[in-house]
């Protein structure tokens, strides 16, 4: 074979022209014996989709031979046999990149990929978050950022009960400062003492919020539960004068809150009344979305405001934004602008003072008829002329069809509804 051919023809070369003796016996000391080159296969149609190409078989086939490659052609497929020295080749990207490197990197024409990219669907609590975000600066508020360390005492200075979930704090082991030695279980106690601090350095007024988690305690081999909430705060004087006296904060406050639930498209409805300790129990609702409640809103209590050194009235409200996220938002409805012209009228009625607005405003939506196209109230008065415990709501209902005019038997018929509904639901009078 060859290595012994060769090997006889060097010992005779050396004896020849060196004077050298050969050995009695020939010695043949080799390696093993080289691998077989793989067989690659690939199909001409999945040459040209990954290049962008229309090569045809038998120019694949012509590219390969010049450097060395043995190819067969089986139908559209080509059968790759690699040179012995090319020991890269081992799959059909190798073939694929041969070819294009011999047919030319400039001969291939740029193309743009054929294949749609998936669309990224942004996670609930964060579309959450954000939208809050957004509702609550566009409000006039200003968002801060707290420690995620808190005091034990912050706990009974809202006023806590002893099997409050929220008295199962953390304990850390090397707290930042001692006098903070728990991670915060609630944001309400850093929002307290945030709006402390400001009112204290003379500013007229303050108006927060705050977005972050609250850590609960667990099974000692567990982690601690995390929860994503928000608090807001209003104290002081806050924007502009809408009434001839500031309007109250709670008010103000509400107004944001049920602006920033409708921003994240949220059905939610308020209640009066809350179980926060740290609001006052007359001044406090909450809103609920179904049968969950996604926020809380009210009046501090006094003694939780005099513990953290407040002075006047401040507003809080409270929001889950894991509920919130979980949350069902309905499609929005687009509606067709119509061209006729829409028609108003104005009710003042006398209902009992303990009657919610927004009982009253669900009810002439429900009552009124299809014609309705928006209810408001625009006063609201208590005082000289109206009877005691009673309270003068004004209403502004207007009409509007998309197809005609409404005739004025239309609107009587619908306004006789509206207040046969008050007076039969409310005890309401027209004044």
């Amino acid at each position: 074979a060859g290595p012994e051919r060769a090997a006889a023809r060097a010992a005779k070369l050396l004896a020849e022209l060196a004077a050298g003796t050969p050995a009695p016996a020939a010695t043949i000391a080799q390696g093993a014996a080289l691998p077989e080159p793989p067989v690659v296969r690939v199909s001409a149609a999945r040459v040209n989709r990954l290049l962008g190409t229309s090569l045809a078989v038998d120019a694949m086939q012509e590219l390969l031979a010049r450097q060395d490659f043995s190819v067969e052609v089986v139908g559209d497929e080509l059968v790759c046999h690699a040179p012995s020295h090319r020991n890269d080749i081992a799959i059909a990207e190798d073939i694929v990149e041969e070819i294009a490197r011999i047919h030319g990197y400039d001969e291939i024409a740029p193309s743009l990929p054929s294949a749609v990219p998936a669309g990224v669907t942004e996670p609930p609590l964060r579309r959450t978050a954000e939208g809050l975000r957004d509702a609550l600066r566009a409000s006039g508020l200003v968002e801060i950022m707290t420690f995620s360390a808190g005091r034990r005492a912050d706990l009974s200075d809202l006023r806590l009960k002893e099997d409050d979930e929220r008295r199962r704090v953390v304990a850390l082991v090397n707290p930042i400062k001692a006098e903070e030695p728990i991670l915060r279980s609630t944001l309400v106690a850093s929002a307290l003492r945030a709006v402390e601090q400001n009112l204290a350095r003379q500013l007229p007024g303050v108006a927060i919020f705050e977005l972050g988690r609250v850590f609960l305690d667990t099974e000692p081999t567990e982690l601690p539960e995390e929860r994503n909430v928000a608090v807001a705060a209003l104290a002081g004087t806050f924007g502009t004068r809408l009434w001839k006296e500031n309007a109250p904060l709670f008010f103000r406050l509400k107004g944001i809150v049920g602006r920033a639930l409708a921003e994240l498209g949220v059905v939610a409805h308020f209640r009066p009344g809350c179980d926060e300790p740290f609001l006052h129990p007359g001044v406090a609702g909450h809103y609920r979305a179904g049968k969950k409640t996604v926020a809380w809103i009210g009046e501090v209590h006094p003694e939780t405001a005099a513990r953290f050194d407040l002075e006047g009235t401040v507003a809080l409200a409270g929001f889950d934004l894991d509920t919130l996220g979980g949350a069902a938002r309905p499609a929005p409805k687009l509606r067709e602008v119509s061209k006729f012209p829409s028609a108003s009228r104005d009710f003042a009625v006398l209902l009992g003072s303990d009657v919610a607005a927004g009982d009253v405003l669900a009810a002439v939506r429900k009552s009124a008829g299809s014609s309705l196209a928006d209810v408001e109230v625009f006063d609201r008065y208590e005082g000289k002329g109206v009877p005691e415990g009673k309270l003068s709501l004004g209403l502004r209902l207007t009409f509007q069809l998309v197809d005609r005019t409404l005739t004025d038997a239309e609107l009587v018929k619908a306004c006789d509804r509206v207040v046969a509904t008050l007076a039969s639901k409310f005890g309401g009078e027209l004044r």
